[in-house]
């Protein structure tokens, strides 16, 4: 079955069947399938599944973006995706983390929910993860990952693939390895070469997932010019502070961009493109200042400010998604899972119960139908807990790890609408307030009635983490995962 044939009998099944809209669940629940049950026996043959294609940037803020209007073009090739296909203009981030957010994008979960809400605390085995889920589906999965964030040691994402490329090669500090964009490109290649093109037309469908580290600090790209003007560029607020360091960021994306249209064009010619599916996010963004955090260099992981969860989304998917399409809904990161499981033609009923993200099948094949949480407006969260988990040779572990088996977020965000609500709950009467619609780079937060009228929402939030907390603790480590945190540094002999 071709992609077209696929995408016609998708169609088909939402023009016969009763969306999950139809029955409208709170904005808060968990989400029901827009995907109908109609659909339930789902493509079942491996060329009748599309390849899925998962790109992953690191710490790139969505407003440096050049599809996003952002005044350099910085992203010719993530641009050119989104001409070709789908961009989601209200993508959130649920935590500015790379480990937690990966596995929440993975999870369909909140981090309390999921429990790895730090860097180096480890999914446990309870929640399904969509790799776990496509091999169940015929899927062949497999990863290049290019932080040390990201070693299964630190995140234990590798048992959602059939093989998990960890192979880092440069020290940035004591604790930080790192491999560049473009190994990471040809890693992947050589990869397909030797392990996908012996099976020819007989291969399974992939689940492919690349990671690229480059935009994370330190700024110091190895190839490539900072990125001329954007003809596109909005004139949209800068959000930042420390801009001398800004240039240096933007080439960093440019560099990783450059190396990700490689890949593209690699896969092209490999024939991987031709009836696939290809996601571009990125995990967090960066803050350079605002709010008075993160600077000069940039920061992440202890604030719920949009510097850091605002989120690119693109999904680019030929004779499925229309060109040029822009859709405006309110989305998370919570609905990848969800929505990629819905587009391989796994069957609804299958997937978890718990999932706490919406599938967003129905609008990417129909940018005019409805949300598939309904008329309901929706409610999004955001948090940052503290910094990664130290180890026992850390002089600061005391600092690091102080109270983690029960664990409070720093900051917690609610998303209402066009307001949005950040509390710290050790102060929960300084809560701040901010309109999006008059005030896109939270500049201004609101004052006297106008913040008062939020003032439910403090309470709304910490009842929320409640109810969706899982036991959060880190886990003593075993000797597998001893040695290989020892083997990146991370431990004493």
């Amino acid at each position: 079955m071709s992609f077209s044939r696929f995408r016609r009998s998708l169609l088909a099944f939402l023009a016969t069947a009763t969306l999950a809209a139809a029955q409208q669940p709170a904005p808060e629940a968990p989400a029901a399938s827009s995907r109908p049950e109609a659909a339930e026996e789902g493509v079942r043959h491996s060329r009748e599944r599309p390849d899925i294609v998962f790109i992953s940037f690191d710490t790139t803020r969505r407003d440096h973006v050049s599809a996003y209007g952002h005044e350099r073009l910085t992203t010719p090739n993530v641009d050119r995706l989104a001409r070709e296909g789908a961009l989601f203009t209200d993508c959130q981030a649920v935590i500015p983390v790379t480990g937690p957010s990966h596995v929440t994008m993975f999870s369909g979960l909140y981090p309390q929910t999921h429990g790895a809400f730090r860097n180096g605390v480890r999914v446990p085995e309870e929640p399904v993860l969509l790799g776990d889920l496509l091999k169940e589906h015929g899927y062949r999965s497999h990863a290049a990952v290019a932080g040390w964030t990201l070693k299964d040691a630190q995140c234990g994402l590798a048992r959602g693939f059939d093989s998990y490329d960890e192979d880092l090669n440069e020290r940035v500090n004591v604790v930080t390895l790192i491999r560049r964009a473009n190994e990471v490109t040809d890693a992947t290649l050589r990869w397909v070469d030797e392990e996908l093109a012996p099976l020819g037309d007989e291969r399974p469908p992939v689940f492919l997932f690349v990671h690229y580290f480059d935009p994370h600090e330190p700024y110091d790209a190895p190839s490539g010019e900072v990125p001329g003007p954007n003809p596109a560029a909005d004139g949209g607020p800068e959000l930042t502070k420390y801009d001398k360091y800004l240039p240096e960021y933007d080439r960093e994306i440019a560099f990783t961009d450059a190396q990700m249209g490689r890949l593209l064009d690699g896969l092209k010619e490999r024939r991987l493109l031709d009836e696939s599916i290809v996601v571009f996010t990125a995990d967090h963004g960066q803050s350079f200042g605002e709010h008075g955090y993160g600077g000069p260099i940039g920061g992440h992981g202890r604030r719920a400010y949009q510097s850091t969860l605002a989120a690119p989304l693109v999904v680019w998917a030929p004779g499925y998604v229309r060109a040029g399409t822009r859709i405006d809904l309110p989305v998370s990161h919570l609905d990848l899972f969800p929505t990629l499981a819905s587009l391989a033609g796994v069957p609804w009923r299958t997937l978890p119960a718990n999932l706490q993200g919406y599938d967003l099948s129905g609008v990417l094949l129909d940018p005019e139908a409805e949300a598939p949480w309904g008329s309901a407006r929706r409610i999004r969260h955001g948090l940052a807990f503290r910094g990664a988990v130290g180890n026992k040779f850390n002089i600061f572990r005391f600092f690091q790890n102080r109270n983690v088996d029960d664990s409070k977020p720093v900051q917690y965000a609610i998303l209402d609408g066009d307001h949005k609500v950040v509390v710290r709950p050790n102060k929960p009467s300084k809560y701040e307030v901010y309109d999006f619609a008059a005030d896109p780079g939270e500049l201004s937060p609101l004052e006297g009635r106008e913040r008062e009228r939020f003032a439910g929402h403090v309470k709304r939030l910490a009842e929320w983490f409640e109810r969706t907390c899982g036991k959060l603790e880190a886990k003593p480590l075993t000797e597998e995962q001893e040695e290989a945190l020892r083997s990146l540094g991370y431990l004493g002999n």
